[in-house]
């Protein structure tokens, strides 16, 4: 029996995504974008209709990533949104060079682990929070942080379709820097939500110690 029936199957057919990528080459849509406001944390009915769409999503093999504003910031040298794109085209590559057989069939694909050229000459990993576990190195190495990596913690609400992580750290006796990066979970190519979240915490944490 087809799941396309009763109320999703008229949803999925009233429908649209905010922005849908498509192969140049091929006219085939790659992975859709929604952009979503105050009402999708909150609200019930659009929260419903954000789980069919979801859904929808998943049973086309399509990839749905949900962004909010926060997404369109600079964090340092990056700019969030297009980050997690590049991680859906890193992947894409990585298992192109899988299926050809220039990388092993058991090397799993961390988005983190790629290498970015810097302008200057070098790399860096490509991670949001990189410069930011950086500066943190380099406070406790000169003795002004009596640690160099915050603790984390992430969870998911389900509820409201969205994951958090908390991350904290000591910098004197009895004192802490807590940050909090929550973001719209998503099913995407390259980089789980939960990533995302926790390397938008480090970079909180960062900038609260630099201030």
């Amino acid at each position: 029996m087809s799941p396309w029936t009763g109320s999703i199957k008229r949803y999925g057919l009233a429908a649209h995504f905010d922005v849908v990528m498509v192969d140049v080459r091929t006219s085939q849509p790659k992975f859709t974008v929604e952009l979503d406001g105050g009402r999708h944390w909150t609200d019930p009915e659009t929260r419903r209709r954000d789980k069919m769409k979801d859904q929808l999503s998943e049973w086309a093999g399509l990839p749905l990533l949900r962004i909010t504003s926060d997404f369109l910031r600079q964090d340092r040298q990056w700019n969030v949104l297009r980050y997690v794109v590049d991680a859906f085209y890193l992947a894409e590559a990585f298992y192109d060079a899988q299926a050809a057989g220039y990388v092993p069939l058991d090397e799993p694909f961390i988005v983190t682990s790629c290498l970015q050229p810097r302008p200057g000459g070098g790399f860096d990993f490509n991670a949001l929070d990189q410069e930011s576990l950086l500066m943190l190195l380099g406070a406790y190495e000169a003795g002004r942080l009596p640690t160099y990596s915050p603790d984390q913690f992430r969870a998911a609400d389900h509820e409201a379709g969205a994951v958090q992580a908390d991350a904290w750290m000591a910098v004197a006796p009895n004192r802490y820097l807590v940050a909090r990066a929550r973001v719209r979970d998503f099913l995407f190519q390259g980089i789980r939500a939960s990533e995302l979240a926790s390397q938008l915490a480090v970079v909180e944490i960062a900038d609260l110690a630099e201030q």
